[in-house]
């Protein structure tokens, strides 16, 4: 039902796959996948109703046909074909393990390294215990 409607739209405006994908940067298989109503191989349901409104965006028509459309295929849909959801990210990356490292290492640094006015004072008290006065000759 609502693939062919986009195609049928999209051919009225005498557009192709391509053009529709330039248009809206959606990624043509995308595009086509929609008007195959093939909506498992987008990845999920957000992205979906964000393609059928950017698709006919770009025609200049306004989408809530082609919505009330796409709940109704929706609604028939197999459980063999379900709607398939984003992945999801995976939580642990390796900026995330870099921010940990440099969260610990730079505290424990800090700690670890002495004062640097505690050491310029006890280097001064070396400096002057160490200094003789010189003798003056007559």
């Amino acid at each position: 039902m609502l693939g062919n409607y986009l195609r049928e739209q999209r051919l009225k405006a005498g557009l192709s796959i391509k053009d529709i994908s330039r248009g809206t940067r959606i990624r043509s298989e995308y595009l086509k996948a929609l008007e195959e109503e093939q909506y498992s191989k987008i990845p999920g349901e957000v992205y979906i109703k964000g393609y059928i409104n950017e698709y006919l965006r770009v025609l200049g028509i306004n989408p809530q046909k082609a919505l009330e459309l796409y709940e109704q295929d929706r609604q028939l849909l197999s459980p063999s074909e379900p709607v398939s959801t984003p992945p999801k990210r995976k939580f642990a990356s390796k900026y995330y393990y870099l921010a940990i490292t440099l969260l610990l290492v730079i505290p424990a640094v800090y700690l670890i390294t002495p004062d640097k006015r505690e050491l310029d004072t006890t280097m001064a008290e070396n400096v002057v215990s160490t200094y003789e006065e010189p003798v003056e000759k007559e």
